[in-house]
Parts: structure tokens; C-alpha cells; sequence
């Protein structure tokens, strides 16, 4: 039988989890775990916005002091039509995926226009 006392003690112990979760106020954005993922895979990091930066990574840096590079101000400006020239497989994650990527590219946009999703938001996990 299914009534609302049954499923009491999975409540009592599933929901006080996120409960905590969602009451610290915190939250990883895909930019947040996009970055994580870009410190830990890659070489060189574009970052495309109001203006494009672009980090590469220096020998002796760890996934940590990639990312602290990536985040801080350490990044040349460049142009970004040759931010992402080449063709090598790439790790993209974008918010419009206005341009075609190299065939064996991982990527994920949010806003599929040219470039096709590979991946899904939880294939990015923290």
C-alpha cells in the first residue's frame, strides 16, 4: 500500500543531502567545471568573450597552477579568428556553437547552431 507515511524514512534520509547542498549557496557553473576540465586535458586554454584570451600551459604546471593561470589575469589577448585555427581535436565548450570544430572534437554548447553537441552537461562532472 502507498500512502504518505511509506515513504517517510527514505525522505528522512535522501533529503537532508542536498538540503545542505542547496542551502550553501554555492554552485559550479558549466564555466566553473569547463575550466576544472580545460586545466586537467589540456594544453592551451581559449577563453572567447568580450575579448579572446588564451593561456597555454607552461612546463612544470600542474592541473592547479594551470587553472590558476586560466582564471587569473595571466593570458595573452589575441585574435580570435586564430584562437582555434588547426586541426586537432579539440575539447570545446561553448555557449553558442557558432563555428565547426575539427572531426574527434569533445564538445559541449549550450546553443547548438553549426557545431554539434558530443557531449551532455553531465559528462562534465565536478
Amino acid at each position: 500500500m502507498n500512502n504518505v507515511a511509506t515513504p517517510m524514512k527514505a525522505i528522512c534520509t535522501i533529503c537532508p543531502g542536498p538540503m545542505r547542498y542547496f542551502a550553501s549557496g554555492v554552485r559550479s557553473s558549466i564555466h566553473d567545471i569547463a575550466l576544472l576540465h580545460a586545466a586537467a586535458r589540456c594544453q592551451r586554454v581559449v577563453i572567447r568573450g568580450a575579448t579572446t584570451r588564451t593561456v597555454q600551459r607552461q612546463p612544470g604546471d600542474d592541473a592547479g597552477a594551470f587553472l590558476q593561470r586560466i582564471v587569473g589575469a595571466d593570458a595573452d589577448r589575441i585574435d580570435a579568428a586564430h584562437a582555434i585555427a588547426g586541426d586537432a581535436p579539440m575539447l570545446a565548450v561553448l555557449f553558442r556553437g557558432d563555428r565547426d570544430r575539427p572531426t574527434g572534437s569533445a564538445v559541449y554548447t549550450l546553443f547548438q547552431q553549426r557545431t554539434r553537441r558530443t557531449l551532455e552537461a553531465g559528462d562534465l562532472p565536478v
